[in-house]
């Protein structure tokens, strides 16, 4: 029986969460996504702090559950969720050419939004974190669920 995309990834979070202390699963995992396109599965991320640490960090452990799962050596990439990637790639700038003023305006908007984006996103892990730190503080553990 072929598994699809989505159940791969589940059971593979699954097995990463039996290594990962609860907290870190969460923060870093917990809004991940994945799809497979041949040779490759690509953990989609929302934002390139996480993308980053993700890569830096478990992206090995990763490949480890995604070969013990499927039985197959897939290439593992990280990247992007959709809105962050398509901000980025609208306002991609070649050294070689030469942009008219109206043309860098909306670039500098598009950026503007970007940041507020980021900024959101960072504000919602600050939060996280604070609560987790509170509830370890007080002996609270944090159960990690996947469904």
């Amino acid at each position: 029986m072929t598994m699809s995309t989505s159940e791969i990834w589940k059971i593979v979070l699954k097995k990463v969460s039996e290594v990962t202390n609860a907290e870190s699963f969460i923060t870093w995992f917990g809004k991940t996504e994945a799809e497979i396109e041949g040779s490759t599965l690509i953990v989609k991320v929302p934002n390139q702090f996480v993308a980053d640490w993700i890569e830096s960090r478990y992206k090995s452990l990763i490949y480890e559950k995604v070969k013990e799962v499927t039985e197959t050596d897939y290439e593992i990439q990280i990247a992007l969720q959709n809105d962050e990637q398509d901000i980025l790639e609208s306002i991609s700038i070649r050294g070689s050419e030469h942009h008219d003023i109206p043309t860098l305006k909306n670039q500098i908007s598009t950026l503007e939004k970007l940041s507020q984006l980021q900024d959101a996103k960072i504000k919602e892990l600050e939060k996280r974190l604070d609560k987790m730190e509170a509830e370890k503080k007080q002996g609270t553990t944090v159960n990690v669920n996947i469904n």
